[in-house]
């Protein structure tokens, strides 16, 4: 896939190995190889991969899902056959050092740890276990620490050996090359390597979801979480790229049905509503994350919601809506192409699991999609509802049976892999393995990159840059000294601020202005969405932030638009009262996050009496 607006390219290398395809046993090593991989091969050490990369100004990562495990290398566009050689040497000629397993055992273990202490965890692996009980995708990625602690090296070696081959990968070069020069290459690095007999796959016959199952427990939460999982069309199916739309048409903060009469008024039942199409190789579902502060409220929420769905085929998206929808995703497509790296962990797992036949035609067949085409879809899959639905009480809320989530017993591990035997392979000969030549790149092609700083009267500092070959236009706002213009008493009013700035103007109200910014496909950035881990490069007590973005035949609505929320801001008064009870619940879970507590807790001692003691989200009293 070209993509010219850098001089970058991203090879992602996909291997269908995932816990899909891991025992009762052995559940977690397609994670623990992914890691262990990094260690070294026949001819380069754990440094010398890493190093080599980095030192040429390249990235490279890797991360694991339930039914494959992605390898990721970014290069400038000069070194792309070296990067391309390092992850075919890793992938084909590791050797797994037997001194390095107790390092990476460790670090596999307290990121079980890490995961399990993480606010909402509790609540998402006894979703996962209830919903996708019966299926290979009930085992969680990471596996447990009584298996990552025990299984031996062989069976890691051997499940890499059964596993790892180029006839069970997928590559996905996205970046500036030409694509039959770049097809030379991959055909030269990864074609000498040859084919082996694949184990089979999973056979496991699917059973689609029937009647309405409710399942409750207590964990070491703050808050209560309502989890659905709804029965929804196979991507082979028409219905699947309506239900795409409805994806988007239930997380719409300002317009979906749902999140209205869940969040109406003063006193909203729930603080968190969002939805998402959940695309597996045999099946899909459509799952709703539901998030409130009353547990007292969670059957009243759940009536609620059942009802709302079983006739959401009379309240479908207007056509206005619809198309904001389509226009969204087109230009979601465009701004995720040109950040190389983020298209392998947001956009092409998809890919890995549909095939690119299918992937490449998605934004065609959503396109197509019409209003009726909605409300059939929610007609067939949604009038006589089918889920599971998960509730995770706070243990003070909840008297019923508590059910907990846990593997096989160390014991248990110890006697099942004492009775195994394992090959014995040979892990030297990768020795001969050639890595291309490095040297210096003295000429470069031109670049028309052009940058502007200037400091306009009112003293705003402005930084321009332009590129030709990107259609993205984004517009960064950057306000200065964050908590230290926060004034005695209100801290956290940054932040509320900000917030409120998405809920409508002088001239739009929220609805209105979430329809504008969708009708020209525009992203805006106002605040972290927690949900998503280690992406927050914004949020701190040094600076605020807003970002703009849409693409280049939107710029002059796009800059009018983002104008008026920020000079025009409604602060409407009801508005005001939901994102007030919005952040005392983010506050709730972030008292359960050992990071953020620790984070908060080390600004209040080293500045002490000072505004960065602040918490950037403000405390109860403040935000009250």
């Amino acid at each position: 896939k070209e993509n010219h607006a850098s001089p970058m390219i991203a090879s992602l290398i996909f291997v269908y190995s995932g816990s899909k395809y891991e025992s009762k046993y052995n559940n977690g090593v397609t994670h623990f190889l992914e890691h262990l991989l990094f260690n070294g091969t026949a001819l380069q050490t754990a440094d010398e991969l890493s190093q080599g990369i980095e030192r040429l100004g390249g990235y490279i990562n890797a991360f694991t899902r339930k039914e494959f495990t992605a390898y990721l290398v970014l290069m400038p566009k000069e070194y792309i056959d070296y990067g391309l050689a390092v992850q075919a040497d890793m992938l084909f000629n590791s050797v797994f050092p037997e001194d390095k397993f107790p390092k990476e055992r460790k670090i596999v273990i307290e990121e079980i740890k890490q995961g399990d202490d993480a606010e909402g965890a509790p609540a998402e692996n006894f979703h996962e276990v209830k919903a996708m009980a019966g299926t290979k995708y009930a085992q969680p990625i990471i596996g447990y620490e009584s298996i990552i602690a025990n299984i031996p090296r062989e069976a890691v070696i051997d499940y890499y050996k059964q596993f790892y081959a180029p006839n069970n990968m997928t590559a996905l070069i996205i970046g500036d090359f030409d694509k039959d020069e770049m097809a030379n290459s991959l055909k030269n690095i990864f074609g000498q390597f040859p084919a082996v007999d694949l184990p089979k796959p999973p056979q496991e016959p699917y059973t689609p979801l029937t009647g309405k199952q409710v399942f409750k427990t207590s964990a070491d939460v703050r808050s209560t979480y309502i989890k659905y999982s709804f029965e929804a069309p196979h991507y082979s199916e028409n219905e699947y790229f309506a239900f795409m739309l409805l994806e988007d048409y239930l997380s719409d903060n300002e317009n979906s049905p749902l999140i209205t009469i869940l969040k109406r008024g003063a006193e909203p039942l729930v603080t968190s509503v969002s939805a998402y199409l959940d695309t597996r190789k045999e099946f899909s579902r459509l799952n709703i994350d539901i998030i409130t502060e009353k547990p007292e409220m969670v059957d009243t929420i759940i009536a609620l919601t059942d009802s709302l769905l079983q006739s959401l085929s009379t309240t479908p998206p207007t056509r206005k809506l619809l198309h904001g929808y389509k226009v969204t995703r087109r230009c979601d497509e465009i701004y995720i192409s040109e950040k190389l790296h983020y298209y392998g962990f947001v956009k092409a797992p998809l890919m890995a699991v549909t095939g690119w036949d299918f992937f490449e035609k998605i934004q065609e067949n959503i396109d197509s999609v019409k209003v009726e085409d909605i409300i059939r879809a929610s007609q067939k899959y949604l009038n006589n509802l089918n889920y599971i639905v998960t509730v995770t009480y706070p243990a003070k809320s909840f008297a019923g049976k508590v059910e907990t989530v846990s593997g096989p017993s160390a014991d248990e591990v110890i006697k099942f892999f004492d009775n195994q035997k394992y090959p014995e392979y040979d892990l030297t000969s990768g020795k001969d393995f050639k890595l291309p030549s490095t040297k210096a790149v003295t000429e470069f092609e031109k670049r028309y990159s052009e940058y502007h700083r200037e400091v306009l009267s009112n003293g705003i500092t402005v930084v321009i840059k332009s590129n030709p070959d990107s259609r993205v236009f984004a517009l960064n706002v950057i306000g200065k000294n964050r908590s230290a213009s926060e004034l005695p008493r209100k801290d956290g009013i940054t932040d509320f601020v900000n917030r409120m700035i998405e809920k409508g103007t002088a001239n739009y109200n929220a609805g209105e202005l979430a329809a504008k910014l969708s009708s020209i496909g525009a992203k805006v950035t106002l605040y972290d969405n927690p949900w998503i881990p280690f992406d927050d490069r914004y949020t701190t007590r040094q600076f605020s932030f807003m970002k703009f973005e849409t693409i280049d035949e939107f710029t002059s609505e796009g800059i009018s638009l983002f104008t008026e929320m920020i000079e025009r801001p409604a602060f409407d008064s009801v508005q005001m009262e939901q994102v007030r009870k919005e952040i005392f619940g983010l506050m709730g879970r972030n008292s359960g996050s050992t990071y953020k507590t620790a984070r908060d807790a080390f600004y209040e001692a080293l500045f002490k009496y000072t505004p960065y003691s602040k918490k950037i989200n403000g405390n109860y009293r403040t935000v009250g």
